[in-house]
């Protein structure tokens, strides 16, 4: 009904389709693909200009003042722009950052990150984004989060309803809560059993515990004989950080975070296999300093895998084992847990307290 500026995107959808096909990386999750070639099939140029009769406000089309520019060309352009993106003469920004490594994106708007933007580019002559990543949306209690219904959450609000000091826990719910590029739920109570569950009780009552007996048998030592490279622990521990990194060279967060989940699982079947209070009870003190060095170190590697989403526990955790962080991504093989006293009973803490437990906040410890 009106007369506007289009871009003939028809004729870049057979280029963007054979980029698509030829670059798997180029669109994830995998499971979207599919659903972008489907709308390529009917795809039709699009107007890049509304008329002001029609829409007052905008960017004024260049040489056409009764035009403004369509708000998703203005907000595309801009990834490139804001870099200093010039035809004849592009900025060392530009061509430092640009093309980007990965753009993570709502998945409702993928079709205008992997079609229209993809043929803007093309017809510019400008390379494409290496990787363009649709992520799911966060449900609450099963419903879309809206503000006409009133159920959106702030994250401030959660962390002073459950009298948190730090986000740790929010973050890791959050970025845990669903598989990649599928939509993740919140409610208080799968909130409190999930961070209870994996960072109080299964990451942070291993270190407790653990160090507990370093210092009830051995004053807090690690003595040299006890390091023996090679053992199962070690092996799987080494593993499980190939996998991590392999999930976040995937920006699979969630499946990295159970992966880490899985590995301090083991660790605490390791515990109960060679009950390491039993070793001592019988004078076996060679093996349980062995287990217990094992473990320990075995900590380390956690707080290391763990610090992306948990950085203060990982930090508390680096202190409390008087480790050195080297969290770089190709550094977590170094720096091994040292021979020599490395914690002192008063020293130990709960690095996460369970939700509602007595140390939980400062607050409660008063009491």
């Amino acid at each position: 009904t009106e007369e506007n500026y289009f871009f003939r995107l028809t004729k870049y959808k057979d280029a963007i389709i054979k980029h698509i096909k030829e670059n798997p990386k180029f669109i994830q999750p995998e499971f979207k693909v599919n659903e972008v070639l489907k709308q390529l099939e009917n795809i039709e140029d699009i107007s890049v200009s509304r008329n002001k009769n029609s829409v007052s406000w905008g960017i004024p089309v260049p040489d056409d003042d009764e035009q403004v520019i369509y708000v998703w060309i203005d907000a595309l352009s801009n990834y490139i722009t804001a870099l200093g993106y010039d035809t004849e003469n592009p900025s060392e920004k530009f061509k430092h950052y640009w093309p980007a490594n990965v753009q993570v994106i709502g998945k409702d708007i993928l079709k205008f990150h992997a079609i229209y933007w993809s043929g803007i580019l093309t017809a510019l002559g400008i390379d494409l984004p290496e990787t363009i990543c649709a992520h799911g949306w966060i449900t609450i209690d099963e419903t879309k989060m809206s503000k006409s219904l009133g159920n959106v959450i702030a994250p401030a609000d959660i962390l002073k309803a459950f009298e948190l000091q730090e986000p740790d826990a929010l973050r890791y719910y959050m970025v845990t809560s669903a598989p990649f590029g599928r939509d993740g739920n919140y409610s208080d109570e799968d909130f409190k059993e999930k961070v209870n569950a994996d960072l109080a009780n299964n990451i942070g009552n291993l270190l407790n515990r653990s160090l507990n007996m370093l210092v009830k048998y051995f004053d807090g030592e690690i003595k040299p004989e006890f390091i023996k490279a090679g053992n199962d622990i070690e092996i799987a521990g080494n593993n499980t950080i190939e996998t991590v990194k392999k999930f976040f060279d995937g920006y699979q967060v969630a499946e990295a975070a159970n992966a880490i989940v899985e590995f301090a699982n083991t660790v605490n079947k390791y515990v109960a296999d060679n009950a390491p209070w039993t070793l001592a009870k019988e004078e076996k003190m060679q093996e349980c300093g062995e287990v217990l060095y094992n473990i320990l170190e075995a900590m380390r590697k956690i707080a290391i895998m763990l610090y992306p989403f948990c950085p203060n526990i990982s930090e508390k955790i680096f202190t409390q084992l008087s480790a050195e962080k080297h969290i770089k991504y190709n550094q977590t093989e170094e720096n091994s847990l040292k021979a020599g006293k490395i914690t002192e009973k008063e020293k130990i803490s709960p690095v996460f307290p369970r939700i509602d437990s007595e140390f939980a906040t400062d607050k409660k410890k008063a009491k």
